[in-house]
């Protein structure tokens, strides 16, 4: 019966109009515990070149790719040298995914993004409660890090508004200028 209420649980999420120009939210049916999992990014795992190409075909309307920068050390096996390199793995979500592409970015989240690895190179992108979660209350997570002012125009010259509308908001999306 424990597992049976726990599958349950995730089956109830809700894709609904979340308002304030934000477009579709995804909020939960029941409360949700500290630390519980609740849903996984998933998507297309995508190249960045691949990235490139169908943001150009769709702009930032509709854009569900989730990039993932990881550090990672590497040591050479020959002198032991230790060296980090930044790995990014790109997950498109637009065409092949679940309701997980409609959980908004806040700047006072109550989901953690974690990278679980079970054995394959390509990690799975698992959301869980950072705190308790009320009833019917909208999901989010922090999409990066605050930008610093000048890095956020997206190439437009001007900011993308953050929507979250927390007290801790920080007024503007993050964004990556290094990013397609």
């Amino acid at each position: 019966v424990h597992l049976k209420s726990k599958i349950l649980r995730s089956c109830s999420l809700e894709v609904f109009t979340a308002g304030n120009g934000k477009g579709y939210g995804l909020r939960t049916n029941f409360p949700i515990s500290k630390g519980s999992f609740v849903i996984e990014y998933v998507g297309e795992v995508l190249t960045m070149s691949e990235v490139e190409l169908r943001r150009k075909k769709h702009g930032e309307e509709g854009n569900y790719v989730l990039t993932l920068n990881e550090f990672l050390v590497r040591q050479n096996e020959q002198n032991q040298e230790k060296t980090g390199i930044v790995e990014s793995i790109h997950i498109d979500a637009r065409e092949i995914g679940n309701s997980s592409r409609f959980i908004n970015h806040s700047c006072d989240p109550n989901l953690e993004l974690c990278a679980v690895r079970r054995g394959d190179s390509v990690p799975h992108l698992c959301l869980f409660a950072k705190r308790n979660i009320h009833q019917f209350e909208e999901l989010s997570f922090s999409y990066g890090d605050a930008p610093e002012q000048s890095s956020n125009t997206h190439g437009k010259g001007e900011y993308q508004t953050c929507l979250c509308g927390v007290a801790e908001c920080t007024g503007v999306l993050p964004y990556d200028p290094k990013a397609p």
